[in-house]
């Protein structure tokens, strides 16, 4: 295993998810993305555009939400665990804008 592909696994600290995607990826396509990718399925990125719109994961952690890490990722850009709440703060940000607007 190499050091990119242990890098991807850091993102979940749940070892038996970790094992189970591991499995399941075809030995030919154990590349970091891919381990990424399917360990962050259930997860919302920072680079989405709702948690953009909502002001970001500062904004999503203020309102209770909780956000998962790749130890390694320079950028430390993070996801956001709660996809509903992301959802529930998006239609609030909406709800506000349409009625600045309806006004």
């Amino acid at each position: 295993m190499s050091f990119a592909q242990l890098s991807a696994f850091t993102i979940s600290d749940d070892h038996e998810r970790q094992v189970t995607v591991w499995n399941s990826l075809p030995s030919w396509n154990r590349d970091p993305h891919p381990i990424r990718r399917a360990l962050t399925e259930e997860m919302i990125p920072a680079t989405d555009k709702r948690v953009r719109f909502i002001g970001g994961l500062e904004a999503y952690e203020e309102a209770g939400g909780q956000v998962q890490r790749e130890l390694f990722d320079e950028r430390n850009a993070g996801y956001a665990m709660d996809v509903a709440l992301v959802e529930k703060l998006v239609a609030e940000k909406l709800e506000t804008a349409a009625a600045t607007l309806a006004a």
